[in-house]
Order: structure tokens, then C-alpha cells, then sequence
């Protein structure tokens, strides 16, 4: 299988391309933007929302997708950056900031009126997923084990 034993090429979202390696889609995952209970948009209709409420909130920066927010909001005034998509459940929950999460990550706070989307029509984006590899491993068996896995090949 190559000299790089135990090394699995990354599933990874596909927010820019580096020269070099293979992307092969995966899937894509829909994010939302959310808040929670505790938060003073919570119980605003989505008609009733609007830009300035938003850019008044705490907002959280999800860092790997360098700016993906940009065309979505009027600022890209964050008040926290993460780096991985776990880290921001707890802040969106404790109600001090709205953030993105992926629809079928939150769906179990969403269901315990913990959390819940804002204006889902409006405030979304997908993230398409890929499988990695440099090039010259793009026919690895370990890829094409993945690839198949998940129905793609």
C-alpha cells in the first residue's frame, strides 16, 4: 500500500484547492446558523430578523473556512474563532453567541428546544466534503476503499 503506512488521506470540507492534491466529493453537509434558548433572538419569527440584529450578536468564526461567512453578514466582526466544529456547540448553547453548525449535528438540541436555527432560508451554506490525497496517491487502495465506502466509486 506504499511507504506511508497508516496514513488515511483526510475527509475534509473543500473551501480552497492546493496544487498538488486529488479531491475526490464525498458528500455535502448543510450548516445553519444558530442560537440558543438562552439567546434574545430565540424567540424572534424569521421575518423578524435583520442583518443589524445579527452583526450586533457574538458571532463565531469557524477559522478552516477562512471567511466563509463574508457574503452572508454585513461585517466579519467575530467575537470568537474555532477550529473545530465541537468547540462552538457549547458557546451557541450557553446563549452568549450564534454561530454555524451542521443541521444534523444540531438537530438533537434542536429537538430539546436547546438550540434552534435562525432564519434557515436565509443563513445557510454548504459545505461539500472531500477525500484528500496527494496525487500520486490518488489510486492508493486505501482511496479507493473510502471512495467505495462511502458510494462513491
Amino acid at each position: 500500500m506504499g511507504s506511508a503506512a497508516g496514513c488515511t488521506p483526510p475527509i475534509a470540507p473543500e473551501h480552497r484547492r492546493i496544487a498538488g492534491l486529488d479531491y475526490r466529493p464525498l458528500f455535502i453537509e448543510r450548516n445553519l446558523l444558530f442560537c440558543g434558548r438562552g439567546n434574545l433572538l430565540f424567540g424572534l419569527e424569521p421575518a423578524a430578523l435583520s442583518e443589524e440584529m445579527l452583526d450586533s450578536q457574538r458571532r463565531i468564526d469557524r477559522g478552516y473556512f477562512e471567511g466563509f461567512d463574508a457574503a452572508i453578514f454585513c461585517t466579519d466582526r467575530h467575537a470568537a474563532t474555532i477550529y473545530h466544529t465541537e468547540a462552538a456547540a457549547p458557546l451557541i448553547l450557553a446563549g452568549d453567541y450564534i454561530g454555524f453548525l451542521p443541521e444534523h449535528y444540531a438537530r438533537r438540541w434542536v429537538e430539546e428546544s436547546r438550540m434552534r436555527a435562525l432564519a434557515p432560508e436565509r443563513y445557510a451554506f454548504d459545505a461539500h466534503f472531500c477525500l484528500i490525497s496527494r496525487k500520486e496517491r490518488a489510486d492508493d487502495q486505501r482511496v479507493r476503499l473510502l471512495i467505495r465506502a462511502f458510494g462513491q466509486g
